[in-house]
């Protein structure tokens, strides 16, 4: 299957909250060039680090550091059915009434199968699963409960620059039709079959997926802006400066109450490979990705679907 692409398209929350974007599609396809997106190693050794219990959690190494560039180059040649190089556009630095101010760049591509491959062959959904069990939020025993089925194939690829960020927002959920999912499955197995059968009508998201792309894992000292912005990596890049994810002590989703100071309850900071996944929709806790003051922060989105 193709991977399609997406269109930006930001939503008020029905509580009045300021929210992220879903990305509805706009019908054009993308296709891969020769580049295509990286291989997939498994990561036996991957495990969950609980940051808030039943909110947010961290894995690192999800992807290798050049997995991670490998992603990064194939944004340079997704194109569209026509040809055309399917290219980053730059969110509005006006934002509508309702809605968190938001400056940076964004693609969003439909892809099944890419989505699929991150689930199930990188360790993802063995370790996802085992967290949410131990959340309680993931019962095998229960043939009721809501079950995690994979990540939304609504794929967004995210680029802050030097003054990009998102102000304080929540995320929304977003319902996921079945067939997406079905069809997104690169096995033919029995087993895959009996799981797709198994699988529900009614689908929605629980949880957003941010993979970070860029980011050094050894801490950077402190110094002027003018030196932070001459500083390097091994490949010549600038190194990321900004740019954490940080959230607060209170999911309020009150409008009047949003330019209130809140409290900390944790920040992380993006490094290579490195895989964040929160709760969201009316669990969400009110986070921003601060101010990317030096170099270039890449993040891969997605959602676990639950139903």
């Amino acid at each position: 299957m193709m991977p399609t692409a997406q269109s930006k398209n930001t939503k008020k929350n029905k509580s009045g909250g300021k929210t992220s974007s879903n990305g509805a599609a706009t019908g054009k396809q993308a296709t891969e060039t020769a580049v295509g997106w990286p291989m997939l190693k498994p990561k036996p050794k991957l495990k969950a680090e609980t940051i808030i219990p039943s909110q947010i959690m961290t894995m690192r190494e999800l992807l290798t550091e050049e997995e991670c560039k490998r992603v990064i180059r194939a944004l340079d040649h997704l194109r569209t059915a026509d040809g055309d190089i399917l290219r980053f556009e730059t969110t509005s630095r006006t934002p509508k009434r309702g809605e968190a101010f938001r400056y940076n760049d964004r693609i969003s591509i439909h892809d099944p199968l890419f989505a699929d491959t991150l689930w199930a062959k990188t360790g993802l959904k063995t370790s996802c699963e085992a967290w949410l069990r131990e959340q309680g939020s993931h019962r095998d025993d229960d043939p009721q409960a809501a079950r995690c089925w994979g990540l939304n194939p609504n794929l967004r690829f995210y680029r802050y620059r030097v003054g990009h960020k998102f102000e304080k927002h929540f995320d929304e959920s977003v319902q996921i039709s079945k067939s997406d999912l079905s069809s997104s499955s690169s096995s033919s197995s029995s087993s895959s079959s009996a799981i797709q059968s198994e699988m529900p009508e009614t689908l929605w998201t629980e949880h957003t997926l941010l993979i970070y792309l860029t980011g050094s894992k050894d801490p950077i000292q402190k110094s002027t802006k003018e030196e932070a912005e001459s500083q390097t990596g091994a490949d010549g890049e600038p190194l990321l400066r900004g740019g954490e994810t940080v959230f607060y002590n209170t999911p309020i989703r009150s409008q009047k109450r949003l330019t209130q100071e809140h409290s900390v309850a944790a920040s992380v900071s993006p490094v290579a490979g490195l895989a964040l996944i929160h709760r969201h929709g009316s669990e969400c806790l009110l986070h921003e990705a601060r101010e990317v003051t030096a170099g270039a922060k890449y993040v891969l989105r997605s959602d676990l679907v639950f139903g």
